[in-house]
């Protein structure tokens, strides 16, 4: 192999890291508000107080992923009054053919249960860095194809090693 052809492996290799890297943590981030100005239908990690996390067990922590063992809900905000509010929270998927929907659960709980309230925010950095990471990948398989193309045929005998020896035969007549 080539000292080119392996460097293009490499840069390939370390660019899928990163897009594998960058793509698990996605093109948003979520940034600390006030839970007044949060609007509805906004996504929200919300962080909760120990009896909010006793009062989600009792509702039904069996049903949303990751409700025993974390003080943290992440869903959609779909209703807010002075004393409670309801978030729409993700607990799995149904396939039916080629089409996926996601199954949902309104979870409501008190306000005074809410430890901290953090809205949901598409980050510029984060979508330049996982687009141009993908665009490397791609530009790597291209030219990898490219450089694998242009090279000669070698039209040299076989290696003794590679070279088959019939153990036996039969004569068909």
């Amino acid at each position: 192999m080539s000292e080119r052809r392996r460097r293009g492996g490499r840069a390939a290799g370390m660019a899928g890291a990163a897009l594998v890297v960058l793509g698990g943590s996605g093109c948003f981030a979520y940034v600390p508000t006030d839970f007044a100005a949060v609007p509805l239908g906004e996504g929200v990690r919300v962080y909760l107080s120990q009896t909010g996390m006793n009062r989600l067990r009792e509702i039904g922590e069996d049903a949303i992923p990751g409700a025993a063992s974390t003080p943290v809900l992440i869903g959609t905000l779909v209703r807010r009054d002075a004393s409670e509010f309801s978030l729409q929270v993700p607990v799995g998927t149904r396939q039916v053919g080629f089409h996926s929907a996601e199954l949902d659960q309104q979870v409501t709980l008190p306000v005074a249960d809410v430890v901290l309230v953090e809205r949901r925010k598409v980050s510029g950095a984060r979508t330049v860095l996982l687009t141009a990471a993908g665009t490397a990948v791609v530009g790597a398989a291209i030219y990898a194809i490219i450089d694998g193309a242009r090279r000669p045929l070698d039209n040299s005998a076989p290696d003794s090693d590679n070279v088959r020896v019939p153990l036996f035969s039969i004569p068909v007549p």
